[in-house]
């Protein structure tokens, strides 16, 4: 999950395509992208894409006060649900759900398109749509395990809270996700 969340950030090259097919083809096979030569040269050129584009963004934003912030994607969420019910969720299986409800926070604030009825009827998806189908076939839980309301209290704690108002990051589109204050 953590490998998707740079990708959404910061998609180079159609990083995130492949990495979710990758994880996808695996996943629905059962097993590892390492237990064969071109599954381990993909995974190992995918892990070096996302490792550069986070020391990227750490080099340029040592102390978190812009573009670094952003790696938080889905992570307001994912400490919540940490909190709520400990050792239940990964971490990574915490931030791929905590993704998807940001996606969802994105849509609900218009920052992005929603899911639609589109030409001649067929639906167009939107980018939590999108997002939970692609997650959910690397394997990847996408549905919060209880109501927002029981995680409430652990957000207000976050380090990214501030008042009655907490900094969420927010995706737009693959490879591009904002930075928006929003009261809890």
């Amino acid at each position: 999950a953590e490998m998707l969340k740079t990708f959404i950030i910061s998609d180079r090259n159609g990083s995130y395509a492949r990495a979710v097919r990758l994880f996808s083809k695996y996943a629905s096979d059962g097993v590892s992208p390492v237990e064969n030569a071109d599954g381990l040269k993909e995974l190992s050129a995918l892990i070096q894409e996302a490792s550069d584009i986070k020391q990227d963004i750490v080099e340029k934003d040592p102390f978190e006060k812009g573009d670094r912030s952003k790696l938080n994607l889905g992570h307001t969420w994912a400490h919540a649900i940490e909190w709520w019910k400990p050792g239940a969720y990964t971490h990574g299986e915490a931030v791929a759900i905590g993704i998807i409800q940001a996606a969802r926070k994105a849509e609900e604030l218009a920052l992005t398109q929603k899911g639609a009825a589109g030409k001649h009827g067929l639906t167009q998806k939107g980018l939590a749509d999108r997002l939970k189908e692609d997650f959910t076939a690397c394997g990847l839980p996408t549905e919060l395990p209880c109501a927002e309301s029981e995680l409430l209290p652990a957000m207000r704690r976050d380090k990214k809270a501030n008042g009655g108002s907490i900094r969420f990051v927010l995706p737009v589109s693959i490879g591009k996700v904002i930075v928006k204050s929003i009261p809890l």
